[in-house]
């Protein structure tokens, strides 16, 4: 069978696309842990919301555009969409992460020295 005439390639590429979207919100979240204290219990959670999640967006996806046809290729486009994100986009997600914490960071730490901090905790 014709691997282009199928839709199969067009397909691939739509999994490989919509694969990125659970690892772009995967990034997201990780920024967000850094106003939560609590973090191991943050990421238990969020790793079983997050797994379920990701797995209804692929199941939804090949019931909408595969017309439920699991297919080991769509999965396997799905995981590498994920993992080029972590790769390339994820990368700049943990570079800014770490920009806005070493800043906050700084920020508080002038905060904590300054009179209005002791004026307010009083």
């Amino acid at each position: 069978m014709n691997l282009i005439n199928s839709g199969q390639l067009s397909l691939f590429i739509k999994f490989l696309i919509i694969g990125v979207i659970p690892a772009i919100l995967l990034g997201v979240i990780n920024f967000l842990s850094l106003f939560v204290k609590q973090k191991k219990i943050f990421f238990v959670i969020f790793d079983i919301i997050f797994c379920l999640f990701f797995t209804g967006v692929f199941l939804l996806t090949v019931n909408f555009l595969n017309y439920g046809e699991i297919r080991l290729y769509l999965l396997i486009a799905y995981i590498l969409g994920c993992v080029i994100e972590r790769k390339t986009i994820g990368k700049l997600f943990a570079i800014l992460h770490k920009i806005i914490y070493n800043a906050i960071n700084k920020i508080s730490k002038k905060f904590k020295q300054s009179k209005l901090f002791k004026i307010l905790c009083k």
